[in-house]
């Protein structure tokens, strides 16, 4: 006659075991298992304890895919998006940063991209900088421009040159001619 085998966790927040032996894990902490072997018509029952030390994880910059890196300005605050490479993280809080000052991406410039990963039941709470965000600079308006007269006699006054639009941001006008010699601006 073969005497049963039973399977025992002191701490079923920590793992647990089947009546197969087969451990399932469920958070960190500390777990004896013991594996008593039960009585039989030859044998008496005995026991063995054994004990398991569950840690949670330490989580790197490689857990984690970043996309929508790089951006053209307009003038509006500008999001990465960070994916977890793992199951089972805590919160994550994406935050970026220029000259180890937090701020808000917005104008043209390099922004290191950190995140703060909340503690979860896998993983050790962490904050890791994970990659760059780049905002280039748009495109300058095309000056629009127009004269009232295309053509012109040397004894006739000179044409008006006009603007109809305007730079982006007020940016600085700057009049150019091509040949002196022949007009000035």
């Amino acid at each position: 006659e073969n005497g049963k085998i039973t399977y025992v966790a002191s701490d079923e927040n920590v793992a647990t075991i089947n009546e197969a032996g087969e451990i399932t894990l469920i958070g960190a902490g500390k777990v004896t298992f013991t594996v008593t072997y039960g009585e039989t018509a030859n044998y008496s029952a005995k026991a063995a304890s054994i004990t398991l030390t569950v840690v949670r994880d330490t989580l790197v910059a490689e857990n984690f895919e970043l996309t929508n890196n790089t951006a053209k300005y307009d003038g509006t605050k500008k999001e990465v998006t960070v994916t977890s490479k793992v199951e089972g993280i805590g919160n994550v809080e994406v935050k970026y940063y220029q000259n180890e000052v937090a701020v808000d991406p917005i104008n043209v410039g390099s922004y290191e991209v950190r995140i703060e990963v909340a503690e979860s039941v896998k993983y050790e709470k962490a904050t890791l900088t994970v990659g760059t965000l780049i905002i280039n600079k748009a495109e300058q308006n095309e000056p629009a421009l127009s004269l009232d007269k295309q053509e012109v006699k040397m004894t006739e006054a000179a044409p008006v040159l006009t603007l109809t639009n305007a730079p982006m941001e007020n940016g600085k006008i700057t009049y150019v001619a091509s040949d002196e010699n022949v007009a000035t601006i």
